[in-house]
């Protein structure tokens, strides 16, 4: 089985439009997960950019980090003497 150098068994060739609506769909696929997929992971993107000062200073993250948690008990630190 001789499948050649496009990846097709019977050596045809894929069609122009064949390959734009292929195209298309894998568009629309991604365009798709791009957009629902913010929502799940509660991204609303970032901050504005600004220039002069503010931006050479910088200035707070616009979503706080959640509070550190305590490391597991297996991981404490061991005091090696």
């Amino acid at each position: 089985m001789d499948t050649g150098m496009d990846g097709n068994v019977d050596g045809n060739r894929f069609s122009g439009l064949g390959r734009l609506a292929m195209g298309v769909a894998w568009a629309a696929l991604l365009l798709g997960l791009w957009m629902w997929g913010r929502d799940t992971t509660e991204g609303t993107g970032g901050p504005a950019p600004t220039t002069g000062d503010v931006a050479a200073v910088g200035r707070p993250p616009a979503h706080p980090l959640p509070p550190a948690h305590a490391p597991l008990t297996s991981a404490r630190p061991k005091r090696v003497v």
